[in-house]
């Protein structure tokens, strides 16, 4: 909402009225990996995952073949039965030199 305001104050007061909302240009992700009280845990750690995610969803042939990937993965085969999702992708990623 705050950035809503800052964008356009007059459009959201239409639809909107609450006074906890400031006007003010944001950038903010939720992110699920946050361990701030951990002292080894980085932001950026959490935030270059978000960067990679981007760049597939934002890159049509490699999101179709992650979601091949995916889709494959829940049927019974060799590679299911001796790999999980985790090393599946993370194989899949490194071949992309995402890793």
């Amino acid at each position: 909402m705050p950035l809503f305001a800052h964008l356009d104050d007059e459009l959201l007061s239409e639809y909107v009225v609450d006074p906890r909302i400031k006007s003010r240009p944001t950038l903010h992700y939720r992110l699920p990996d946050c361990d701030i009280d951990n002292p080894s845990w980085h932001f950026s750690s959490v935030w270059n995952d978000w960067v990679i995610l981007e760049q597939i969803a934002g890159n049509a042939s490699q999101l179709a073949e992650l979601r091949a990937l995916y889709r494959e993965s829940g049927k019974i085969n060799l590679h299911n039965l001796t790999h999980s999702w985790l090393e599946t992708t993370t194989e899949w990623l490194e071949s992309r030199g995402y890793v």
